[in-house]
C-alpha cells in the first residue's frame, strides 16, 4: 500500500549527553535566537501528522512545545536507539522517521522524498544520504521497531549496524548537502550564528 505523510510519526532524538558541547543540552542551544528544537520543529511539523521529543534531560522545557516527552528506559546513555526503543509504545502510526536535534537546517521536502522511496518497497528502511550516509535521518515501518530490543539487548548500540541488518536504501540528497549539518560544539554554534 502507498502510505502518506498522515501516517508518519517523527522521532526528534535529543537523549544524548552532548559531550562535544560541554554537557548542555543541544536542543536547547541558540542558533540566531532560537533553541535548536524549534528549528528542528518549523521545519517538521508540516510535514508529518505526529511528533515525539526523546529526551533525558529538560524535560519541562521540551514540553512547552505540547508534543509528547519520552524519557529512555535506561537512563544510562545508551545511544539513539535506546530513545527509539523507549518512544516505541507511544508510536501510533505505521511510518515511522527520526531526526537529530542538532540538525537545524531540515529540508522541506525531507518527508516526502523518503516516503517516495518507502512506498516503493516498505520493507526497506530508508536512509538519508547527502554525500555520506546521515544514519539518524531514517524512515521506516514500524514492524523494524521490535528488532531494536534484541539488537540492544545482544549488546550492541551502533545506529549503523542496526540499519545495515535491514537491506538500506540510499535516498539521495546529494543536491542538499547542507541542509543536514548538525552542530556538535559550540564553536560550530558559534560559526553558524555568524551566517546568515
Amino acid at each position: 500500500m502507498a502510505y502518506s505523510t498522515e501516517q508518519i510519526t517523527a522521532v526528534i532524538l535529543a537523549g544524548g549527553q552532548s559531550t562535544r558541547a560541554n554537557g548542555k543540552n543541544k536542543g536547547l542551544l541558540l542558533l540566531h535566537k532560537k533553541p535548536l528544537i524549534e528549528h528542528i520543529l518549523s521545519a517538521i511539523e508540516n510535514q508529518v501528522q505526529h511528533i515525539i521529543i526523546n529526551t533525558n534531560s529538560d524535560l519541562a522545557f521540551y514540553q512547552q512545545y505540547n508534543f509528547p516527552v519520552i524519557e529512555d528506559d535506561d537512563r544510562q546513555f545508551l545511544g539513539p536507539l535506546a530513545g527509539l526503543k523507549s518512544c516505541t509504545p507511544y508510536i501510533c502510526s505505521p511510518i515511522i522517521i527520526t531526526l537529530p536535534c542538532d540538525s537545524p537546517f531540515i529540508p522541506a521536502d525531507l518527508v516526502n522524498r523518503m516516503l517516495t522511496e518507502l512506498n516503493k518497497d516498505e520493507s526497506k528502511l530508508q536512509v538519508a544520504n547527502n554525500g555520506r550516509q546521515q544514519n539518524l535521518f531514517m524512515m521506516f515501518h514500524q514492524n523494524l521497531l521490535a528488532s531494536i530490543d534484541d539488537y540492544l539487548k545482544s549488546g550492541k548500540r551502533s545506529v549503523y549496524g542496526w540499519i545495515t541488518l535491514h537491506n538500506p536504501n540510499q535516498v539521495d540528497f546529494t543536491d542538499k548537502a547542507d541542509s543536514f549539518m548538525n552542530i556538535n560544539t559550540l564553536e560550530e554554534l558559534n560559526k553558524a550564528n555568524k551566517e546568515k
